[in-house]
């Protein structure tokens, strides 16, 4: 017996709910179906009053409140269970709140730095951020007050939540990225992607557009689906896997395969039942008649075990699929049938950040993730005593509470300079036994405010683990960089996209790049185009420009 649910992605968010669930509700109405859930890919910009605006890294003239304070105050409320990452253009203060997720308003719950959760049994990863090597090897050193470096720096991702989604075993449906995995481009139709964004041509032969991080966790976790935006193009791809990966990305490993030449060729189908693909699909930013939504039919087998299943170890391959049209994988339209989205914590992802908790660090200097060399556990694959010890934490029921509260006012009123904790993230860390960074950074704030000194201190850090882990460079002939400067500013990087997007070629970048073009005049009159067969992923495009709506 098998369910299916419909699911809406979206690209660069930029805020703009309101034209986003408009665009959404008008295609339910001509295409007569039901959004069960909406993902974001980043950017989505959860801005609550003016004090957020002004911790958000773009240039002033782009900083607009939009319309997400009106679903956090309540004023509004979102249609469908909406879930998202952040991106490079995000409020510092209010993401800083939620490092593990958690609700951000009534029905829209974002993932945290890193996270894995289950929607029906549908199971969702994704990373919050894009990719800096300057910062890539440090600890989450940001807190309020943020600075102009701060504000930049905490959206780059870091190596801790990276070695933690490598450690996943059981198999990812879905995989949500800001930026592109690093290579990504040469497994679509490069030439197309050209024709819209002439100026990537020389980061495509370079090698350099693109997270490699990214890459090497597409090569090793081997989702079905990854979905991501930040380029402001539509652009779909497929990666054929030549193997399985059976162990958690290390220093030495080979944590992503090279990246073939001819992407048609054949390759054997892993084993164990992973997929023998990935269908990549990244898409634009809301704006007039432009492709920053696309509908999927996923069907979903609803004789799972589920969660407590996990902790006996029932791993089932999950029968997901896509369909177009017809019910590609034997799922009859009869069959078929809606249900109301469930939230679950991912029983696995729980306990690996339980089990890694030691490695979460607040230093602004190099901080090492163990190898086998270090003589510190280094694999943090769950044993069954493991996920049976974190079930056990949550009483059996891994439910995510709908725990929303406010914790800042919402514009127009404006708050204070104070940091504020969001008790989600207390009960989360309580509840699993986690580090709580900003629990920990308030304690410091009050233990400065009661020496009359001036103040000198370190915020807790991981301990050191030998020689430096740097996983991805070796096996992809990338070179990362050294380790970060704590004293740097956030550097220019061509791949951190504006806010204005006019399909020139000048839309790079928030960060040292002269943006002169103001965002599109085009009103959102009506919500944007939808495409005449929202299922279909289109994996060949070739030639074929009909689906360019911003043309």
């Amino acid at each position: 017996h098998n369910h299916t649910m419909k699911i809406a992605i979206e690209g660069c968010c930029h805020g703009e709910l309101d034209d986003i669930y408009a665009a959404l509700q008008h295609a339910e109405r001509v295409n007569g179906f039901k959004v069960d859930l909406l993902l974001c890919c980043g950017d989505f910009q959860a801005v609550r009053n003016q004090a957020d605006l002004d911790t958000m890294a773009c240039p002033p003239k782009y900083r607009k409140l939009n319309t997400f304070y009106k679903y956090y105050s309540g004023e509004c409320v979102a249609p469908v269970l909406t879930v998202f990452i952040g991106g490079n253009h995000e409020a510092a203060t209010h993401m800083w709140e939620l490092p593990y997720g958690g609700w951000v308003a009534p029905n829209i719950y974002y993932l945290g730095y890193a996270g894995v959760i289950k929607v029906n049994g549908l199971r969702i990863a994704g990373q919050t951020g894009i990719f800096n090597s300057n910062h890539f090897n440090l600890g989450h050193f940001e807190a309020p007050p943020f600075n102009s470096s701060a504000i930049r720096s905490i959206y780059h991702i870091r190596e801790l939540e990276i070695f933690r989604l490598s450690q996943l075993s059981s198999e990812v449906d879905v995989f949500l990225s800001h930026d592109w995995p690093q290579g990504i481009a040469r497994f679509g139709n490069l030439g197309q992607l050209l024709r819209k964004k002439s100026f990537l041509r020389e980061e495509i032969d370079n090698n350099t557009l693109g997270s490699p991080p990214a890459m090497a966790l597409l090569m090793h976790l081997q989702p079905r689906f990854w979905f991501s935006a930040h380029m402001h193009v539509k652009f779909p791809a497929l990666v054929h896997h030549q193997q399985q990966q059976t162990k958690p990305m290390a220093s030495g490993d080979s944590a992503a395969q090279e990246l073939p030449d001819d992407t048609a060729t054949p390759v054997p189908a892993p084993v164990l039942g992973l997929p023998k693909a990935t269908r990549f699909l990244a898409l634009d930013k809301c704006l007039p008649r432009r492709d920053f939504i696309q509908y999927l039919d996923i069907p979903v087998s609803s004789d799972k075990e589920g969660a407590q299943g996990e902790a006996q170890g029932q791993h089932a391959d999950m029968a997901t699929a896509l369909t177009t049209g017809d019910s590609g994988d034997g799922v009859s339209a009869g069959e078929v049938e809606r249900v109301k989205p469930l939230l679950e914590y991912d029983l696995e992802w729980l306990t690996v950040l339980r089990t890694t908790s030691h490695l979460w660090s607040t230093s602004r200097r190099q901080v090492l993730m163990p190898t086998p060399e270090s003589g510190q556990r280094c694999d943090f694959r769950p044993s069954q005593a493991e996920l049976a010890a974190t079930l056990e934490m949550f009483d059996g029921n891994l439910l995510i509470p709908s725990n929303f509260v406010v914790t800042a006012p919402a514009h127009p009123q404006n708050m204070g300079p104070e940091p504020t904790i969001n008790p989600q993230t207390t009960e989360f860390c309580s509840k699993l036994g986690l580090f709580d960074p900003c629990t920990n950074y308030m304690n410091v704030l009050k233990r400065r405010m009661q020496t009359t000194a001036p103040p000198t201190f370190q915020l807790q850090q991981s301990p050191s683990f030998g020689a430096r882990s740097m996983p991805f460079a070796p096996s992809m002939g990338i070179d990362m960089g050294p380790p970060g400067n704590p004293s740097a500013a956030a550097v220019t990087d061509t791949n951190e996209i504006a806010l204005s997007d006019d399909d020139s070629d000048s839309d790079i970048d928030a960060e040292g790049h002269a943006d002169s073009h103001a965002k599109d005049s085009a009103p959102m009159v009506q919500p944007p185009q939808v495409a005449a067969d929202v299922n279909e992923i289109d994996l060949g495009d070739d030639d074929d420009d009909s689906d360019d709506s911003d043309v």
